[in-house]
């Protein structure tokens, strides 16, 4: 399903960037847009699996061609399982929340500015343990609390980025990188601390659009 989602996403990006018109280019205007973007994920490792996660995207002015500083986001979603007794079992929903910045080459062609870069920041993560793994947790284990907290990550992120100018005030994005980034969950209850270890990493396609702000 989420392969299908990604295929959908992306014919949908080539469509409109094929078919955007050489003009646009001289309507665009303004210098900060604000939008929203979403993601397909695939993600590599079998206890991770990726949602379909909406995003803040934005855009200041409009590039140009050659070496400089990037910025970003790429927030995502993913659902996590892990063992519990001799069976895999749902353990919650990870929310990784990267600030990221590095450095890129830009190349402009008419309307279309592609940069490809190297990004790297810090994640502000956040995990919500599903209420059937904290019963059965606390069912295998006689614990009589459980509570669970996720630690904030270092993020590395090379990825290819194209922007298209639709029109005046109007920008679409298709962007595709691998995020890499390894959380910790750590699971407290009455029995001891129990500490797992997160392979987060995604591939993620994101789509999305812009409006010019001012």
């Amino acid at each position: 399903m989420r392969r299908h989602v990604a295929h959908v996403l992306l014919c949908l990006a080539v469509s409109v960037l094929i078919s955007t018109p050489e003009r646009a280019e001289a309507q665009s205007e303004g210098q900060f847009a604000l939008g929203l973007n979403i993601a397909a994920l695939l993600t590599p490792d079998k206890g991770t699996t990726g949602q379909l996660s909406p995003g803040p995207l934005w855009r200041f002015g409009h590039g140009r061609d050659g070496w400089g500083w990037q910025f970003g986001l790429g927030w995502y979603s993913a659902d996590l399982t892990q063992p519990l007794g001799d069976a895999r079992a749902g353990f919650g929903e990870l929310q990784v929340r990267p600030v990221l910045g590095g450095y890129g080459y830009s190349r402009r062609s008419g309307p279309l500015l592609a940069t490809a870069r190297l990004l790297t920041g810090y994640s502000f993560n956040s995990f919500t343990m599903l209420p059937t793994y904290d019963e059965r947790y606390r069912a295998a284990f006689g614990a009589a609390s459980v509570t669970s907290t996720v630690s904030n990550t270092l993020v590395l992120r090379p990825e290819l980025s194209i922007w298209a100018d639709l029109g005046r005030k109007v920008g679409m994005n298709v962007t595709v990188g691998y995020t890499v980034t390894r959380p910790a969950v750590t699971v407290d209850s009455s029995v001891g601390r129990d500490i797992r270890h997160i392979r987060a990493d995604a591939l993620a396609l994101r789509v999305g659009a812009v409006y010019s702000l001012f």
